[in-house]
């Protein structure tokens, strides 16, 4: 089975590479694009503002050298037919003349321009081939200012809904360029003239091909670069592996050496300490019993002697008290006394046995009733003295 964690170089280099691969893809076809792009709205630009010159004149009525040259019979026609009107001097008065506009859509299909529009200087459309966009506001009210102050500018947009000049509305590639319509003799700007040119055409041809190009260009050409590269890197990773492999197996021999003599010596320190343990515990042993002994002896001394006395005590009072009035009337006082001289063999008993475990005599084993200590000391925990003492008052 396949063991990715001894080829995780190559697996590493491969995604890095196929990350990097895609990301250079996507970089140089949008640069490429963008190049594409900006040469292709050139070309439509220079192309709009001839035309531009030609609507310019139609729309002022001026003569214009070389437009039958460059244009259909029918639009020369309407040029020379305007050539002979007194131009207006306002934007308004070119929306006015009809004549002028009814010309417009035979010469945007002369020249092959999507829509032809005039604007006013503050945005808003004035007249426009497409009957829909008269009185609505210009997209790019920036650039309509940049046209009235006398300069040129033009943008490409992908896929832009415009009502062609048979009346539907589809969505084009246009460059739209927009200049100032200036008014001939005082040569001030009363207007703007837009001029969205259809480039579709030319955007699959230029653009949509020079990016495929590009692309399965770029794509051949790094994926044999990485091909190369990870030849390179596999011949590594499987050397790199193959040492890594002998040094294991170097480590684990030592490791393994060192385990053996790590138990053979945990074992001898264990014995060791089993005996270290044994002598401290006889050790620990004797001097508890010595202590014991000692305690013992001076407990047996201090306690004795009062006991004793206690003792002698109530023998004198149970003597001198067995025959009186006072014991024949209350006869829980005989059973007091009788309490109290148990409790006091039972102490010295306890002194008793206190002295006997601090001797180290040898165990003798002998057959025992176990009936005996275990009823005296389930009487002794369940009723101790002060309990009875109380229970009986």
């Amino acid at each position: 089975m396949l063991r990715i964690d001894k080829y995780r170089l190559t697996l590493f280099f491969v995604l890095t590479a196929v990350l990097a691969i895609g990301i250079a893809v996507i970089v140089v076809n949008h640069v490429i694009g963008n190049l594409a792009t900006d040469n292709l709205v050139e070309i439509a630009e220079d192309s709009n503002l001839r035309e531009a010159v030609h609507v310019e004149a139609m729309i002022m009525g001026q003569n214009h050298v070389g437009v039958g040259n460059t244009m259909g019979p029918e639009t020369s026609e309407a040029l020379g037919m305007l050539s002979t009107m007194s131009p207006p001097r306002t934007l308004q008065g070119v929306v006015a003349s009809q004549e002028i506009l009814s010309m417009m859509p035979s010469l945007a299909r002369g020249l092959n321009i999507a829509k032809i529009s005039l604007l006013y200087p503050e945005g808003g459309v004035a007249w426009s081939t497409a009957p829909e966009d008269i009185g609505s506001d210009h997209a790019a009210p920036k650039r309509v200012a940049l046209a009235v102050e006398g300069h040129v500018s033009s943008e490409f947009t992908h896929g832009k809904e415009v009502v062609d000049l048979a009346g539907k509305r589809r969505p084009i590639d246009v460059v739209e360029t927009l200049l100032p319509l200036t008014e001939p003799n005082s040569g001030q700007s009363i207007g703007v003239i837009s001029i969205e040119r259809d480039v579709s055409g030319d955007v699959s041809i230029q653009v949509d091909d020079t990016q495929t190009a590009v692309l399965w260009t770029t794509m051949g050409t790094m994926g044999g670069l990485f091909l190369i590269l990870i030849g390179f890197i596999v011949v590594a990773d499987v050397t790199i592996n193959r040492s890594r492999q002998r040094e294991l197996f170097v480590v684990e021999e030592a490791n393994r050496g060192l385990e053996e003599r790590v138990v053979e010596r945990t074992k001898e320190l264990q014995q060791a300490n089993q005996q270290l343990i044994e002598a401290q515990e006889q050790l620990v042993r004797k001097e508890k019993l010595a202590a014991i002994g000692q305690l013992a002896g001076g407990v047996a001394h201090d306690l004795r002697n009062p006991l004793g006395a206690i003792k002698n005590a109530v023998y004198y009072l149970r003597t001198k008290l067995r025959t009186t009035d006072l014991a024949l009337s209350n006869p829980r006082i005989p059973q007091f006394m009788q309490i109290v001289d148990e409790e006091v063999d039972r102490s010295n008993q306890i002194l008793t046995d206190l002295m006997s475990l601090a001797r180290t005599a040898p165990l003798n084993l002998s057959p025992t009733d176990l009936g005996v200590p275990i009823d005296d000391i389930s009487s002794s925990v369940k009723m101790g003295p002060v309990t009875r003492l109380a229970k009986q008052m």
